[in-house]
């Protein structure tokens, strides 16, 4: 079992502490540790900063007597045989220049804070995925709280994410089939859970995030967020109306059966609709206002029938010829971003940087990436002009 989530963490570690040592009468069918997540190159932390964090964390752990494992964002864009934890230590021993400087790269390529932070959900869950399965851990317990989810209920309907609320928001995680990802707090208010630190002492570690003293319309989870908060003060059962109703979604026969899965966030896929469909008039809409009065026709509702088509064997199987290659290798470019001037030198920019992808026979198109995208981690791809993952 690993443990996630920040100063929500210490009541599951006390809990689990406090039942081990409550008697012989009890039998703990599981194990525990705890992990730690530096994203520090993110918010652009020094290494001093970064190392004080760790040590804070390591601190508080200790106390529970469980093992933890210390890792770095960046160690998500690794190959799946490296390792992406270590234990205690310095953490300005165990910084990866150049992942760190890819992960820079990518964040950077995205304009708006809130295609950010919802890559940085994503890759944080498949580097605890990816630990999981390193440790032969089966379970992940994630201390999300019910204003979190209602929060998060809310914010992934407006990014699109609709379709994949039962897992978002769910008490059970099951879309990797090896390791299942658990929120036991999620019936719990954000209040309660401090309370409950307050009375039995439990400290907590303060880790700023891409939000961190951010105004309230900074990005869409930002603004929901603050709608949530502002409402609760004045009806107390905001929190608990918005989580329960979202608590009967269920998935449809057609994403519960379907075969593939996103490569960015391993759900179900979403994309595969009908000729008649609410994203093929998301994606004619989202045309026309590109396009304008002036260059819209005909033939433009032609591109788009071609473009919502399912995707053909011969994309399926670049996409996944690309993930077996090396992190150095794969390269998604934005077609958006080819100019006259860079094909004659052969590169994505006229500055002579960025994917050279003519030179490059392992460079693949954003339409080749969306393929295997499911509707919203697309949206994220369209904000990339360039990126090397």
């Amino acid at each position: 079992m690993v443990l996630n989530d920040g100063w929500k963490r210490n009541p599951v570690c006390w809990l689990e502490t406090h039942a081990k040592s409550a008697g012989k009468g009890r039998l703990w069918l599981f194990s525990g540790f705890g992990t730690h997540t530096a994203e520090g190159a993110v918010v652009e932390l020094s290494p001093y900063e970064r190392n004080e964090i760790c040590t804070s964390v390591i601190q508080q752990i200790t106390k529970y007597n469980l093992p933890l494992y210390i890792t770095t964002l960046e160690r998500s864009l690794g190959n799946v045989d490296e390792s992406c934890y270590y234990s205690h230590g310095d953490i300005t021993y165990n910084i990866d220049d150049h992942k760190e400087l890819q992960l820079k790269k990518l964040m950077g390529s995205i304009y708006s804070l809130t295609g950010k932070e919802d890559l940085l959900l994503k890759l944080r869950n498949q580097l605890l995925v990816k630990i999981a399965k390193r440790l032969k851990c089966t379970k992940i317990f994630s201390a999300d709280t019910a204003d979190h989810l209602a929060v998060k209920l809310l914010s992934s309907v407006a990014l699109g994410r609709g379709a994949q609320l039962p897992l978002d928001i769910g008490f059970c995680d099951t879309r990797d089939p090896d390791v299942m990802l658990l929120r036991p707090m999620r019936d719990f208010m954000k209040k309660e859970v401090v309370f409950y630190n307050i009375f039995n002492k439990l400290e907590s570690v303060f880790i700023p995030s891409l939000g961190t003293k951010a105004n309230a319309h900074v990005s869409i989870q930002k603004l929901t967020e603050t709608f949530v908060t502002d409402l609760q003060e004045d009806f107390p059962a905001t929190v608990s109306t918005i989580f329960r109703t979202g608590d009967k979604l269920n998935m449809a026969n057609s994403m519960t059966e379907a075969v593939e899965h996103c490569a960015l966030c391993q759900a179900p896929v979403d994309t595969t609709t009908t000729v008649s469909s609410a994203l093929q008039a998301t994606e004619f809409s989202r045309m026309v206002s590109t396009l304008g009065p002036f260059r819209f026709d005909s033939k433009s509702i032609g591109t788009l029938s071609n473009a919502m088509s399912e995707p053909s064997d011969g994309e399926q199987k670049l996409l996944m010829s690309h993930k077996d290659k090396s992190d150095d290798a794969v390269k998604y470019c934005s077609t958006s971003g080819v100019t006259s001037t860079s094909r004659k030198k052969g590169t994505c920019r006229e500055d002579g940087e960025g994917c050279q992808c003519s030179r490059n026979s392992l460079s693949i198109t954003l339409p080749e990436v969306e393929a295997c995208f499911c509707y919203s981690c697309r949206l994220i791809a369209r904000e990339m002009v360039c990126i090397k993952v």
